[in-house]
């Protein structure tokens, strides 16, 4: 069996934090794509090292933990976790940055998330797009690469968000093997579930769970949302307490973001979405 590393992409705060679009942040993507391949890495067989820093002073100081943490481990293979970004809002698509030493596992990653998605395939990237991996050349043997799932600034990319079947792809082209959930038609209990963390939500929330005729949770309580639902829908922010004494929130199942600045800009975001504003 084989040593992975799984480095997710930018911290919460601080001088590292991702890009933003769409009503989605990127550092919280790539820890929810992230989890989910460590899972379907260790469900494998397979040693697997999370790479997490939710704080850094600034880019350099988060680059260069994320390394010697990848170097001190030496993998089989280091694999980071990222959402790309253009000022043009029509850049669309996935690619995958590495090296030779891994090109073929960039690739299945790249034509397992185009094809899934139906999504445009920029392919493999021969070079280092990120610090991250230019600090491995000459130090470590490790081949490393670095997914770009879609582009959070394309509201299109945005709007086929699924963290799980992300997982399962890069999974998948990293094994070089057909992952379940990626080659079986899922079979769900409902269409949709709207959940919500914070009680200033629950109206915008039960709102759009009215609309779409579904039932609506409290994402603070333990719940087990596997093949649940095949629209999981979050509304408003998350719980600012998750992972304190076992807190819970909104999770890796989650396939769409609705949210604003405030209580009442989510209102607005959920009467968009719905057609009613």
């Amino acid at each position: 069996m084989s040593v992975f590393t799984v480095d997710f992409g930018h911290t919460l705060s601080g001088g590292d934090t991702g890009a933003g679009g769409n009503g989605l942040r990127e550092e919280k993507l790539t820890r929810e794509i992230g989890n989910l391949v460590v899972q379907g890495l260790r469900k494998e067989g397979h040693t697997v090292y999370p790479i997490q820093l939710d704080y850094a002073n600034t880019l350099v100081e988060s680059l260069n933990y994320r390394v010697n943490k990848i170097i001190s481990i030496n993998p089989t293979q280091s694999i980071s976790i990222h959402i790309n970004a253009a000022t043009n809002i029509e850049a669309t698509g996935v690619e995958v940055w590495g090296d030779n030493l891994c090109k073929d596992m960039c690739i299945r990653i790249s034509d397992n998330i185009s094809k899934e998605f139906n999504l445009a395939n920029r392919g493999f990237k021969n070079g280092c797009e990120s610090l991250a991996l230019v600090g491995l050349y000459g130090l470590s043997n490790a081949p490393a690469l670095l997914v770009e799932c879609f582009f959070i600034s394309n509201s299109n990319d945005c709007s086929k968000y699924n963290a799980q079947k992300y997982a399962d792809c890069i999974v998948s082209g990293i094994l070089n093997k057909k992952i379940n959930n990626v080659v079986e038609e899922r079979k769900y209990d409902m269409k949709n579930l709207v959940c919500y963390c914070n009680a200033i939500d629950k109206r915008a929330a039960e709102y759009l769970a009215d609309h779409l005729q579904c039932p609506c949770i409290d994402a603070t309580l333990p719940f087990n949302y596997s093949n649940v639902a095949e629209n999981i829908i979050a509304v408003g922010g998350d719980n600012p307490r998750k992972g304190e004494n076992g807190q819970v929130g909104f999770t890796g199942y989650t396939t769409k973001y609705i949210a604003g600045k405030d209580r009442y800009e989510t209102a607005k975001e959920v009467l968009k979405f719905i057609g009613k504003l």
